[in-house]
């Protein structure tokens, strides 16, 4: 039971924008169900050039936390890769390793906003790629 008065009601969730939704309760009638529709949540996208087979991984570290926390990580796909449900607004770097390495090939960085996809400049480890003779 609620009792009666105008109220907003907010829902959050990482990487996105707010929902709000405002509303009276009238004396002695029933609240309901109030459904929700959250907006997305943030995204980052983004390629990287290998120049040909090359057995990559790609990380995605916080600015204040690169190569010492914890990183999302992520295989390529046809070249492309994809963090979702990523924390905005923030700032990110986007690291290219070869599987097992502890150094990265090549990072960038890209900041994601709420509730929107980000495209990352491409990182090009084509040379590197070249050079390992990966298979």
């Amino acid at each position: 039971s609620v009792p009666a008065g105008d109220y907003t009601l907010t829902a959050t969730r990482a990487g996105a924008v707010p929902t709000v939704v405002s509303g009276t309760v009238d004396p002695g009638s029933d609240v309901g169900t109030l459904e929700l529709r959250l907006a997305q949540q943030a995204s980052i996208v983004g390629s990287v050039v290998t120049g040909g087979p090359c057995d990559l991984i790609v990380r995605l570290f916080a600015f204040d936390e690169f190569d010492a926390g914890d990183a999302a990580e992520v295989e390529l796909i046809a070249g492309q890769y994809e963090f979702s449900a990523v924390d905005a607004p923030a700032g990110f770097i986007v690291a290219v390793f070869t599987r097992g390495a502890t150094e990265p090939l090549a990072t960038t960085s890209v900041a994601s906003r709420p509730s929107a996809e980000i495209t990352a400049p491409t990182i090009d480890v084509s040379a590197t790629c070249q050079s390992l003779g990966s298979p």
